[in-house]
């Protein structure tokens, strides 16, 4: 595999989007019927298998910190690209240990505060109460813990490989490693933008354990004004009260307060929004500011578990930034058997990792099939589309570049489609009809001698 263009043609990546094919028929399906709330109800009941328990808890932990890492390394590959095309540049060794000292720094100080944090956390029924899980926090210590001596050896690793390894090699600029890193940027920053701050605010969609709030936690006695006055706990709630004996309390102080684990009104499919999707711009981050300048009704109050926000699923998108790592292995291994075999298996942990991942998910319930399904589909789709996009813009970027330095460009005239290449296998396409508009684009990425081939071409043929 030449160049970046052709990532996507590979087999891991079309087992990809085959695999985000069968999701998004299953994921029409949830539309209708009763699929969504079906394997929420099978899989619910896993979670009370305390092996199952831990996992679904590590990997749940796994998606707050696996996309700040991809992110990370894709960080030191564009800068490691940089330092090749400027290694002759004294200053350059200073720019690359800054970058890394304050990368690792940040990282370390993230990672610091989420462990330390644990011992002041209050996720709503207070101190050591995971509830969620209707568990302590022990879990989610070994797991925070486990994960990140996980990571510091990825991020140890990265920087060891492409500081003492690849760095000293030109395969960054002739495989243009530096096209995917920016490409992993580009999905993790619009993913985001899109799924957490756009849609999971749209639809404002309760947790499937607060809508079997009553199933699972337990069934709250109302007083006339509407104020929980007593609950009679779940037999799975029950253990947990042997360890926390004012556990009741805890959970009607939160309920009262409307608390994150409080019962939905309701169940809702995915495409239904919870309340009043204008009203409920007020409750967006950021919020505050539109309230200057649009009407709000006073009296509308949040919906009931609009906070929960469970479609799509962000923890998804998290864990699928993790594909990336077999993409860096196939423009960063030069050796053809090492990096077949490097990225075969780099692509096998992750998917195996991802379908783990996806279920855990529904199975904390805390989440539908729709959600996870819904946020695969998207992220095999996009990945695909700012690959090409970012493989495009860099290619007529340096085809720009070449040409005002007096370099030529190949280019060919395929069945009338005028190409013009960077290294094999990345052409862009310009039109198949030559005209003025046409002659304006191509004087960008060609000379006077090949204009003037292309325009006695159309002569030719016209």
């Amino acid at each position: 595999m030449t160049m970046t263009r052709t990532i996507y043609k590979q087999w891991y990546i079309r087992t990809t989007l085959v695999f985000a094919g069968i999701l998004l028929i299953g994921f029409i399906a949830t539309s209708f019927g009763n699929i969504d709330r079906w394997f929420a109800d099978v899989m619910g009941e896993w979670v009370k298998i305390e092996f199952i328990k831990f996992w679904v808890i590590f990997y749940n932990e796994m998606g707050f910190t696996c996309l700040f890492l991809i992110a990370l390394v894709s960080i030191f590959i564009i800068v490691e690209s940089w330092y090749v095309k400027n290694r002759s540049n004294k200053k350059s060794k200073v720019v690359i240990l800054i970058c890394y000292s304050v990368t690792t720094m940040i990282f370390f100080v993230y990672n610091f505060i989420r462990l330390i944090g644990l011992l002041t956390e209050d996720t709503g029924w207070g101190l050591g109460i995971d509830p969620q899980y209707l568990t302590t926090n022990t879990y989610k210590i070994i797991s925070r813990i486990s994960i990140f001596f996980i990571e510091t050896t990825i991020l140890i690793g990265s920087i060891f490989f492409l500081r003492f390894k690849v760095s000293k090699t030109n395969i960054l600029i002739e495989k243009r490693a530096w096209v995917v890193a920016i490409s992993a940027l580009i999905f993790i920053i619009v993913s985001f933008f899109l799924l957490t701050l756009i849609l999971k605010q749209s639809f404002g969609r309760p947790f499937y354990l607060n809508v079997e709030f009553e199933r699972y936690i337990g069934k709250v006695k109302l007083d006339e004004n509407g104020w929980a006055i007593d609950i009679e706990l779940s037999v799975e709630a029950q253990k947990l009260e042997a360890d926390f004996p004012d556990l009741k309390e805890r959970i009607l102080n939160s309920y009262n307060n409307s608390g994150y684990w409080t019962q939905a009104d309701r169940y809702y499919k995915w495409y239904e929004v919870n309340g009043d999707w204008y009203q409920n711009l007020q409750f967006w981050y950021g919020g505050k500011i539109l309230s200057w300048f649009m009407k709000f009704d006073p009296e509308y109050t949040k919906p009931l578990c609009w906070n929960n926000q469970d479609f799509p699923s962000g923890h998804t998108i998290s864990g699928f930034t993790g594909v990336y790592y077999a993409l860096f292995a196939s423009v960063l291994i030069k050796d053809d058997k090492k990096r077949i075999k490097t990225t075969n298996i780099l692509f096998t942990v992750w998917f195996i990792s991802e379908i783990i991942m996806i279920n855990s998910l529904v199975v904390a319930r805390t989440h539908y099939v729709s959600d996870v399904w819904f946020s695969f589909v998207f992220c095999a789709i996009f990945m695909v589309t700012s690959l090409r996009f970012t493989n495009t813009l860099a290619t007529k970027t340096l085809l720009k570049k070449r040409i005002k330095i007096l370099k030529t460009n190949e280019f060919a005239i395929v069945k009338n489609k005028i190409l013009i290449y960077f290294q094999d296998d990345n052409k862009i396409f310009i039109t198949k009809i030559y005209s003025k508009r046409v002659e304006k684009k191509l004087k960008k990425y060609l000379n006077s001698l090949q204009l003037q081939e292309i325009h006695n071409w159309k002569n030719y043929y016209s």
